[in-house]
């Protein structure tokens, strides 16, 4: 190999790359393989499973995937929805939620059993203002029905 040209290397590279694979291993092998690695410990306990099975993440990426929730339902998301979204157990969803509050530096927080972003907190601001200029006045439990926030946290 010390004799072939950077192009010959470029070129025996690419059809490595084209090349199908001989053997393929099945869903089911592969989540056999990994739980057997897994059991002897090669994986770390960390790793987490998909509701269905078929797939695996850590907790760090769930935690991502957690904050992307809530960016993909405009700020605001119940954790019990999380499981739905992500198709991950409750009790991991709960742990990476409070997890990436935790981390968030203040960013994100927990209300009424709800992950709610400040940017949520900003956008609900500036349409009570909105309704101010309109109305003149506004009723808190009005604001409250709305939004299903509690008068406590509005004020």
């Amino acid at each position: 190999m010390e004799d072939m040209s950077l192009d010959d290397l470029l070129g025996a590279l690419q059809s490595a790359q084209e090349e199908k694979p001989k053997v393929r291993l099945s869903e089911r092998n592969v989540v056999e393989l990994i739980t057997k690695l897994k059991a002897a410990g090669l994986l770390g306990d960390d790793l987490l499973h998909t509701i269905n099975g078929r797939e695996y993440l850590t907790p760090e990426h769930l935690k991502t995937e957690v904050a992307a929730a809530v960016e993909g339902a405009g700020g605001r998301i119940p954790i019990v929805d999380l499981p739905a979204a992500l198709g991950v157990d409750l009790l991991h969803c709960e742990r990476q939620a409070h997890a990436a509050v935790a981390e968030s530096g203040g960013s994100l927080q927990v209300v009424q059993g709800e992950l709610i972003a400040t940017s949520y907190f900003d956008a609900l601001a500036g349409e009570v203002a909105d309704s101010l200029q309109e109305a003149g006045a506004l009723r808190v439990g009005d604001l409250a029905l709305r939004t299903q926030l509690g008068v406590d946290l509005l004020l």
